[in-house]
C-alpha cells in the first residue's frame, strides 16, 4: 500500500503537469485554425454547473491525452497508487464543476487575498466565457497571470460577483 505522502506527492506532480497542460491546449484551442475543436464548450456565454461537461469529443480527447501522459511519465519513475488517480480524477472533476458554477462559493476574504491571483474562481472563468480569450487556465490563475492572459480587470470584479450592490 502507498503511503499517504507518496500518493499526494505524485498528485500534485500530476496536477502540476495538468495544469500546464491544459493552459497550452486551451491556449491553442483559442487560436483561427483550431477553434472549431473548443466552440462548443463556448456555446454557454454564461456558464452553469453543466458547462463543466461541454465539450467535443476531440477537445475531451486532446485533454484525456495530457492525463494519459502525465502518468505515463510518471508510471516508469514509479509505481503510480490507484488512490493517486482516484484523487486526480474526483479533485479536477468538481472544481471544473466549481468554476463553471457561475456563482463565487468561496467567502469574500479569500477573494480579496493573495488566493485570488491562484485559485481559478468562478469569475476569473465566467470572464472567459462572457469574452471568449484570456483566462485559460483550468483550475488555477497562476499561468494566466504569469504569462500575461489574465484580465487587468479581474482583480476589481471579484468582490461585486461575489457581494453585488443590489442598488446598481
Amino acid at each position: 500500500m502507498a503511503s499517504r505522502g507518496k500518493t499526494l506527492g505524485l498528485f500534485f506532480a500530476m496536477y502540476a503537469w495538468f495544469e500546464v497542460w491544459f493552459y497550452v491546449t486551451h491556449r491553442l484551442m483559442h487560436r483561427p485554425a483550431l477553434r472549431a475543436l473548443h466552440a462548443h464548450h463556448h456555446v454557454s456565454r454564461v456558464t452553469g454547473p453543466l458547462t463543466s461537461l461541454s465539450f467535443s469529443l476531440s477537445e475531451r480527447a486532446a485533454y484525456q491525452l495530457g492525463i494519459l501522459l502525465g502518468f505515463a511519465a510518471i508510471g516508469p519513475l514509479t509505481p503510480v497508487p490507484a488512490a493517486t488517480s482516484l484523487l486526480f480524477f474526483v479533485v479536477t472533476y468538481a472544481l471544473n464543476v466549481l468554476i463553471h458554477s457561475n456563482g463565487e462559493l468561496l467567502p469574500a476574504r479569500v477573494l480579496r487575498g493573495p488566493l485570488r491571483w491562484v485559485l481559478d474562481t468562478a469569475t476569473f472563468h465566467a470572464m472567459h466565457h462572457a469574452r471568449g480569450s484570456r483566462h485559460y487556465g483550468f483550475t488555477t490563475a497562476i499561468l494566466d497571470h504569469v504569462l500575461g492572459t489574465a484580465w487587468a480587470d479581474y482583480p476589481p470584479a471579484v468582490p461585486e460577483a461575489r457581494d453585488p450592490d443590489p442598488a446598481r
